[in-house]
C-alpha cells in the first residue's frame, strides 16, 4: 500500500486493523454488510521518530543593540497544523530571556481559541509557547514576541518548535535562526602626541562606560595597518605599565592592543584613561589610515564601541634650488629645475610626484584650431634627472580658463 501519511506528531498510532470480511452471502444470497471473518488479535502500529521541518523564512528586530527589548518577528512555514491545545515555541538563545511580562502577536495566520494572543515561559528550557494559539492548515504564519538581546555581540541562534496537546513534538527547525546584535556607541576621546605620518607617537585614551566592567573584560583598540611595531608596544595606565596583548589580523593585518579594564570600580559613569606608546602613524594619509575603533568587551563579544577618525599630518618635503629659467615676459616658456627630499615611505616602495599649480597662473603650449574654436593640450612634460633619466608623467588641466590652466 502506498500513499499514507505518518501521523501528525512524534509518537505512536494504533489505527491499523486488518479486517477480512465477505463481500457478498454464499450461493448468490445478496449483499452481505459487517460480514467479517477474520481479524489481526492486536492493532497495527503507525510511529512518527522525526518531527517536521520548520522552515525560517525570515526574522525581523525592532531594536538590534545589546541589551535592549526587541521585538522580534518571525516568518515560518509549517508542514503540519497544529492542533487545538497544541502549541507553538520558540526556543531563545543562551543570554537572550524574554521581555516581562510576556508579550505575544498573532500576525498571521494562527487562530486564537479565546480572548487575546497569551505565551508563557518556560525558564528550565529557555523558551516561549503559546497558550492559545492553533494553525488548522499547511504554510506560512507570522509570530511575534519581544525579548531581552545578548549583553555582548556574541553569536546567538533561535529555534522554532510545535507540539500537540499531549506535548508531542509535531515540528522542529532543521536550520536554527542565527542573531548577532550591535554595540552601544561608545563615549571616548582619542588623541595623539605627534601627528605626522611614519613617525612614533602615544595614544591616550579616555572613555566614560556606559555599561559595567569586571577585570575578566577587555578594552581593545583597533588600529590600520602600518600602525605598529609589535615588540615595543607599551601600555599605560596611571602613570605605570600595564599588562596588554596585541594581535594581528590575519586578513586585513589590523592590529588589536588589548588590556583588562584600568579601574577598580568600572561601573556605569565611570571614567578610565590609558594610553599605548611607540605606535607607528602609518606612511600615507587617505580614509583607512586615519581609522580608529575602541571597544569594550566580554571574551563572548563587544559591548561599546566607537569608530572614528584620528588626524594624520603631511610630512614636509623641502625643495631646494628651485629656479625659473627663461624670460620673464607674460606667455613665455620656462624650465623649473628643483631637488626635494624624499619621505622613507617613497625611497623604500616608490611613489608618485605631484606638483600641483595655481589656477592660471602657469599654462602649457597648446594649439589653437582656429577652424573648430577649440584647442588641443599636450598629455605630457619632458620631465628628467640630473642624471638624463627621463620619467612618464601626466597632466591634469582646470577645464574652467580657456586655454586650461595647469592644475
Amino acid at each position: 500500500m502506498s500513499g499514507l501519511i505518518n501521523p501528525q506528531s512524534i509518537g505512536t498510532s494504533s489505527s491499523f486493523i486488518f479486517l477480512l470480511q465477505l463481500p457478498s452471502l454464499p450461493n448468490a444470497g445478496g449483499s452481505c454488510s459487517s460480514c467479517n471473518i477474520a481479524a489481526t488479535s492486536n492493532n497495527l502500529l503507525a510511529k512518527s521518530t522525526v518531527p517536521g521541518n520548520i522552515i525560517t523564512l525570515s526574522m525581523n528586530s525592532s531594536n538590534t543593540a545589546i541589551s535592549q527589548e526587541n521585538n522580534i518577528t518571525i516568518y515560518t512555514q509549517l508542514m503540519a497544523p497544529i492542533p487545538q491545545g497544541g502549541m507553538y515555541q520558540i526556543t531563545l538563545p543562551s543570554g537572550v530571556q524574554p521581555a516581562l511580562p510576556i508579550n505575544c502577536m498573532n500576525i498571521y495566520a494562527f487562530t486564537l481559541t479565546s480572548g487575546s494572543p497569551s505565551c508563557s515561559y518556560n525558564s528550565t528550557s529557555n523558551s516561549i509557547y503559546t497558550n492559545n494559539f492553533y494553525f488548522s492548515g499547511i504554510g506560512n504564519v507570522v509570530f511575534g514576541v519581544t525579548v531581552i538581546n545578548p549583553a555582548d555581540t556574541r553569536q546567538v541562534s533561535y529555534t522554532f518548535q510545535t507540539f500537540d496537546s499531549a506535548g508531542n513534538m509535531i515540528g522542529n527547525s532543521a536550520q536554527p535562526t542565527a542573531f548577532m546584535a550591535l554595540p552601544l556607541l561608545l563615549n571616548a576621546n582619542p588623541t595623539k602626541n605627534i601627528t605626522q605620518v611614519s613617525t612614533n607617537y602615544k595614544l591616550t585614551v579616555t572613555l566614560t562606560l556606559g555599561v559595567a566592567l569586571t577585570q575578566s573584560d577587555f578594552v581593545k583598540v583597533i588600529l590600520p595597518q602600518e600602525s605598529y611595531k609589535t615588540t615595543d608596544i607599551v601600555c599605560i595606565s596611571g602613570g605605570i605599565n600595564v599588562p596588554c596583548t596585541t594581535t594581528i589580523d590575519a586578513v586585513t593585518n589590523n592590529l588589536t592592543v588589548s588590556l583588562a579594564p584600568p579601574c577598580s570600580q568600572c561601573k556605569p559613569g565611570a571614567t578610565l584613561t590609558f594610553a599605548i606608546d611607540n605606535l607607528v602613524n602609518p606612511s600615507f594619509i587617505n580614509g583607512y589610515s586615519q581609522s580608529l575603533i575602541i571597544q569594550t568587551a566580554h571574551p563572548q563579544g563587544i559591548v561599546e564601541q566607537l569608530a572614528t577618525n584620528i588626524a594624520l599630518s603631511l610630512a614636509t618635503v623641502t625643495v631646494n634650488n628651485y629656479t625659473r629659467n627663461g624670460l620673464s615676459i607674460v606667455g613665455s616658456a620656462y624650465t623649473m629645475p628643483f631637488t626635494y627630499s624624499i619621505p622613507p615611505y617613497i625611497a623604500a616602495n616608490g611613489g608618485l610626484l605631484s606638483l600641483n599649480f595655481v589656477p592660471y597662473d602657469s599654462y602649457i603650449k597648446v594649439n589653437y584650431n582656429a577652424s573648430q574654436s577649440s584647442y588641443t593640450y599636450p598629455a605630457s612634460l619632458s620631465v628628467t634627472d640630473s642624471s638624463g633619466n627621463s620619467y612618464s608623467n601626466s597632466i591634469l588641466y582646470d577645464t574652467t580658463s580657456s586655454p586650461n590652466s595647469v592644475t
